[in-house]
């Protein structure tokens, strides 16, 4: 049984003395969360969320590419083409992958923003889930390690680092990272970045391929 402090809100044992916060309990005026996503853990959540949304949409009937209606080609490259389509009034909800969380910590991360889960983690009645302290590159670099397949890394460059090279990227740190791993290198040439970045970087990076 535990005893409630109006005063406090600390929960007390039977014998008065306030015992110490669960982790994962909440009250009025305290909280314990829970240790941060690993790296590891949140590029495994990241794939894993392309995986599913890609099994998710072949399963469904293809949409043609369609302008007239509105959808855009965001990006592309040898053999593969990422389309935008125009939602349409008619069109059902997509289905959900239950891991959309690592790409929006990813994403968030990539463009040097701060990682807040607290209003979706009482929403959804859980615990919070904490980024990882990670160097941004450090961490494309992890994904592009991790990638399943080689669309994966090409997925990744029009993705997260196309974020990244947006937000007050370190080219000297990109072109490093780019010769020291082909899997990044050939995530690079799957950016656009050509209207982003100085005329001289561009050049710079566009060693490893791609177009804009």
């Amino acid at each position: 049984m535990h005893l409630l402090d109006g005063n406090v809100g600390e929960p007390l044992s039977p014998d008065g003395v306030p015992e110490p916060p669960r982790a994962g309990s909440r009250c009025d005026n305290w909280s314990v969360l829970p240790e941060p996503i690993s790296p590891e853990e949140l590029a495994d959540a990241y794939w894993g969320n392309y995986q599913r949304r890609q099994a998710l949409d072949q399963a469904r009937e293809p949409r043609p590419y369609d302008p007239a209606a509105g959808d855009k080609i965001v990006a592309e490259g040898d053999g593969w083409k990422l389309i935008e389509h125009k939602r349409r009034d008619d069109e059902p909800d997509e289905p959900k992958t239950g891991l959309e969380w690592g790409w929006e910590m990813v994403n968030c991360i990539a463009s040097g923003d701060t990682w807040d889960d607290d209003c979706d983690a009482r929403e959804e009645e859980r615990d919070v889930r904490l980024a990882p302290t990670i160097d941004r590159l450090e961490l494309l670099e992890l994904l592009a390690e991790r990638a399943p397949d080689d669309d994966a890394v090409g997925f990744l460059g029009a993705d997260a680092l196309e974020d990244y090279l947006d937000n007050r990227p370190d080219v000297d740190r990109v072109d490093e990272a780019a010769q020291r791993s082909e899997r990044f290198g050939r995530a690079l040439a799957g950016a656009w970045y050509d209207r982003k970045l100085s005329p001289d970087d561009v050049a710079r990076l566009r060693r490893f391929g791609g177009r804009g």
